[in-house]
């Protein structure tokens, strides 16, 4: 029995592997499953304001190096794009913030259109306290209280 249980473990393993390996070559994440590069869609200059994306609930995010996607939530703040990266309790689980502070050169993708840009990640603790509001309040959980190991913020700027 237990080594039958195994077996299946190492097939689910490996099954897993093929998927998200294969997810790489792919125009874009699949589902949960990181993706490769954001080729479709239009190329668009970033705009001034984002404010036409405060109501959408995610988008795609691709980092140039390595050039993997996501899909991501978003928090629009004073007509600025900014992608929150929530930690869970499982470490190592979450990467990219960490190559974003390697090299900060992004694509975002949000409707249909491609937007070159580079990811800033947000210190100032007055800042963080809003965007911690202004996510409690989208995504209906979390605190509204900034927590900066637990939760660290972007701010999107076009190239």
């Amino acid at each position: 029995m237990l080594r039958r249980v195994g077996i299946g473990l190492v097939g689910v393993v490996a099954a897993l592997g093929v998927v998200s390996l294969g997810a790489r070559r792919c125009d874009g994440p699949l589902g949960p499953i990181p993706g490769g590069v954001l080729r479709s869609g239009e190329e668009a200059a970033a705009p001034g304001d984002w404010s036409f994306a405060s109501e959408l609930r995610e988008i795609e995010l691709q980092l140039e190096s390595p050039p993997r996607s996501r899909i991501v939530w978003l928090l629009v703040h004073a007509g600025e794009l900014y992608i929150p990266c929530g930690f869970l309790a499982v470490p190592g689980l979450k990467q990219w913030p960490y190559q974003v502070e390697a090299d900060d050169r992004v694509v975002v993708r949000a409707q249909g259109k491609r937007y070159a840009g580079r990811l800033a990640r947000v210190r100032d603790p007055e800042l963080q306290a809003a965007l911690a509001r202004a996510g409690a309040e989208k995504y209906g959980f979390g605190s509204s209280e900034p927590d900066p190991e637990g939760t660290w913020y972007f701010r999107f700027r076009g190239r």
